[in-house]
């Protein structure tokens, strides 16, 4: 993941209204933000959505329980139809194996845009 290097006026105004958590502040800017989505619930429901995105072999999670539009995309399961070249070739070593409650499934990344196209033939 690439570090995000603030601009100096950037720092120096966050510095100003941030006081004592500037420091904070600037570690977070270090950690990977979560691969999440947005249900549009006027086009669909977050369950409906949901029970779409498994079916299609996405390993995903709603982790609040008062905000079930928000939805973290924590991968895509391999299954019986995977390419497997694709992984070879990619060598991906941040894949995930025995997620909770998965067994013997295995997450593999998301490829830039791959969830957008993903998504266009769900709604």
């Amino acid at each position: 993941m690439k570090i995000y290097q603030p601009k100096p006026l950037f720092i120096e105004r966050m510095r100003e209204l941030l006081g004592k958590d500037f420091q904070d502040y600037m570690e977070i800017l270090k950690h990977e933000p979560a691969r999440s989505i947005r249900v549009n619930k006027l086009k669909i429901s977050p369950e409906e959505l949901k029970k779409r995105l498994e079916n299609k072999g996405w390993k995903i999670s709603q982790p609040f329980k008062d905000n079930p539009e928000i939805i973290i995309v924590e991968g895509k399961v391999v299954g019986e139809n995977y390419d497997k070249t694709k992984e070879d070739d990619n060598k991906k070593s941040n894949s995930i194996n025995n997620f909770k409650g998965g067994g013997n499934k295995k997450l593999i990344d998301l490829e830039p845009g791959e969830l957008g196209r993903a998504l266009e033939h769900l709604l």
